[in-house]
C-alpha cells in the first residue's frame, strides 16, 4: 500500500517478465521455476476452489524456500539445459 506508482509497476514488470521453464508438481503445490532477464526465481501455486492456480508465495518467508533456491536443485535450475545432470538416461 505504501509503494508509488513507479515502484508497483517495477514490481508488475519483474514478475510478467518471468518465463516458466520447470515445474514440480507435488499434489497439493506446485513448484516453478522461471527465467527472467535478471534472473531465476521460484514461484509456488496451490489449487483454488475451482481448481484454478493461486500464487501462494511472493516472498521468502518460509525455510523450504531454501530447497529449492539454494543448493542442488537450484544449481541445476541455472545450468545451460535446466536439470540436465539429472535427468534419468
Amino acid at each position: 500500500m505504501t509503494a508509488g506508482q513507479s515502484q508497483r509497476h517495477m514490481y508488475e514488470r519483474a514478475i510478467i517478465e518471468q518465463q516458466p521453464f520447470f515445474l514440480f508438481d507435488m499434489s497439493s503445490v506446485a513448484v516453478v521455476y522461471t527465467k527472467s532477464p535478471a534472473a531465476v526465481q521460484v514461484m509456488y501455486f496451490t489449487a483454488g476452489a475451482g481448481q484454478e492456480p493461486l500464487w501462494v508465495n511472493s516472498s521468502y518467508i518460509t525455510d523450504s524456500d531454501s530447497v529449492f533456491k539454494k543448493g542442488p536443485l537450484y544449481d541445476a535450475a541455472v545450468r545451460a539445459v535446466p536439470f540436465s545432470d539429472m535427468a534419468i538416461k
